[in-house]
């Protein structure tokens, strides 16, 4: 619950910069679409950073960052 309400707050801030570290680790499959599907949708002109190696978290992004 805490971690949902984390990213929310960073989602909903006024900022021109969101940057996220796997922001649906540890939530299931529903809540993680959810919080996905919010970021797709209010990310507006903001630069987005997205740390992650889950692809459920990038998949959806076009502009991918590949680092091995």
């Amino acid at each position: 619950m805490l971690q949902r309400a984390k990213v929310g707050l960073a989602l909903f801030t006024q900022s021109e910069v969101l940057m996220l570290d796997e922001p649906t680790s540890n939530m299931d499959r529903d809540n993680a679409r959810r919080i996905l599907g919010l970021l797709e949708s209010h990310l507006g002109d903001r630069i987005f950073i997205l740390a992650s190696n889950m692809e459920r978290e990038f998949g959806s992004f076009s502009n991918i960052l590949r680092l091995s």
